[in-house]
């Protein structure tokens, strides 16, 4: 008797790898929001330069996005925000911010979607 997988049996398609990553030019406290596993928005605090995470979202859901708040209090000129997602064995879906230095604690989203 050949085994099968559970997926296959009960007719589940199967999920999405999804890579999100974030690299900040310089170490700072940052916000990201996400999908989680679930398909649930979720918002995690950092502090450093670099953030990765790996998941696998149910192929009913047809856009990721990740976003990133960055605060900047010593008002640093010239520094960027790195956002990717990448899906699957895809090439990664990038975009590079420049981040506001005209205001310490009121930056903006930086906003990144793919549709799957």
């Amino acid at each position: 008797m050949e085994k099968k997988q559970n997926s296959a049996i009960l007719g589940f398609p199967k999920k999405k790898s999804i890579y999100y990553e974030i690299n900040i030019s310089f170490k700072a406290f940052f916000q990201v929001w996400y999908y989680d596993e679930n398909g649930q928005s979720t918002i995690k605090e950092f502090f450093g330069d670099h953030f990765l995470y790996e998941t696998f979202l149910h192929p009913s859901i047809d856009k990721v996005v990740l976003k990133a708040y960055v605060t900047n209090p010593l008002k640093k000129a010239n520094e960027t925000v790195r956002l990717s997602i990448q899906v699957e064995e895809q090439p990664p879906v990038e975009e590079v911010f420049t981040i506001n230095t005209e205001v310490a604690f009121k930056n903006t989203w930086y906003h990144l979607s793919v549709a799957l």
